[in-house]
């Protein structure tokens, strides 16, 4: 009898096979477990991030909208500092010329009721260019009187007259236009 040698079959040993089995086992298993908890730990951070992303999108939105409401109220506020600022720098400028434009109506009240003012011409050095109308010669004279008194000089630095200007209405009265050239005295009563 002749013994042939079967290539097709092969006998191993069961046992080894087993063995390399479970040694697969123990190591496939928490391998297994831990790529699951990964990629629960994944999807976790996942809807996390997803979240802060809506949020941080809702909130961008929001600001959004804001920033596009209030763009024309930001552009009131600069156009409002601008005036402001214009305003501020007139104050510090200005000369208060209605203040001694007052003064002025109140000394010739008092001093002059004949005369009437009908220019004030005012600048920041506290110097005035004012015309006043007199009827009559004779209010001409009180007037120049009038002008050396205490009661007037007391008021200002120094005053001028640059020019008279007589101009005859159609009746006999003349009306004069006298110009005076002024520098009021200061408020605390220091000179400018």
């Amino acid at each position: 009898m002749k013994k042939h040698i079967n290539l097709f079959t092969n006998e191993s040993n069961g046992e080894q096979l087993v063995k390399i089995l479970k040694q697969l086992k123990s190591v496939a298993m928490p391998l297994f477990f831990i790529c699951i908890l990964l990629i629960l730990l994944e999807l976790v951070g996942f809807l996390y991030v997803n979240n802060r992303s809506a949020e941080y999108d809702k909130t961008l939105k929001t600001l959004s909208q804001f920033i596009e409401i209030n763009s024309n109220f930001d552009s009131k506020i600069k156009f409002f500092i601008y005036k402001k600022k214009l305003i501020d720098d007139y104050l510090a400028q200005d000369a208060q010329g209605y203040v001694y434009y007052e003064k002025m109506k109140t000394v010739l009240a008092e001093n002059m009721p004949y005369a009437t003012l009908v220019e004030f011409q005012f600048d920041n050095t506290k110097t005035a260019e004012i015309i006043l109308k007199l009827k009559n010669y004779e209010d001409l004279i009180s007037f120049l009187n009038a002008l050396e008194t205490p009661e007037f000089l007391k008021n200002f630095t120094f005053v001028t007259i640059p020019s008279l200007d007589p101009t005859e209405f159609s009746s006999n009265e003349t009306e004069l236009n006298v110009t005076i050239q002024t520098q009021f005295e200061q408020d605390n009563g220091q000179k400018s």
